[in-house]
């Protein structure tokens, strides 16, 4: 850093590019970027894929909004859908199995497959930590001059693959509240 004489403020003596934008794999691994990390703290064997770490932060951030989306079924089915399986004798397994869950489970189809399709729709966060998804390849093919007059056919095409499994997982969930809908 240079400091420039009577101001107080440093300026860097040159701009690296971003490594992203050179579309290096392994970039945020580089020095220039992060610090070296420190065996004692962080062995090399305790590093994890980094597909596999992916995988495990889109299954908890899903796994908490489908928490919440099974808990506010729970509480959608009314108090007194409990008394009457409490006046028929029914244990709390039962009730649970047999009269809570299922009114529970129909009620939250909907809310489901729309986490579903954002789910899917989060997978394009993955370009983060240099894994490329779908567009991320798109923007890879981009890099290549023999690819760059379909720029509009490329994107079209990436946005009718990501519509048809939208649109598969919306007809799914619409079968399903067919299928599970009271008579």
């Amino acid at each position: 850093m240079v400091r420039s004489a009577g101001a107080r403020s440093e300026v860097p003596r040159r701009v690296e590019p971003v490594p992203y934008a050179q579309g290096r794999p392994g970039a945020l691994e580089d020095d220039r970027i992060l610090p070296e990390r420190d065996p004692a703290i962080e062995p090399r064997q305790w590093r994890l894929d980094p597909m596999l770490r992916i995988g495990v932060c889109l299954t908890m951030f899903c796994a908490a909004y489908l928490a919440e989306v099974f808990r506010g079924g729970l509480q959608a089915v009314t108090r007194g859908q409990y008394e009457a399986a409490h006046t028929l004798s029914l244990s709390k397994w039962q009730t649970l199995t047999r009269i809570v869950l299922p009114q529970a489970l129909r009620i939250t189809i909907a809310p489901t497959t729309s986490l579903f399709i954002g789910a899917v729709k989060d997978t394009s966060l993955v370009a983060i930590v240099n894994i490329y998804d779908l567009t991320g390849t798109l923007k890879l093919a981009m890099g290549d001059a023999d690819w760059r007059p379909y720029f509009v056919e490329m994107y079209v095409m990436v946005s009718v693959i990501y519509l048809a499994i939208g649109l598969s997982i919306a007809q799914y969930g619409r079968y399903l509240e067919r299928r599970y809908a009271l008579k």
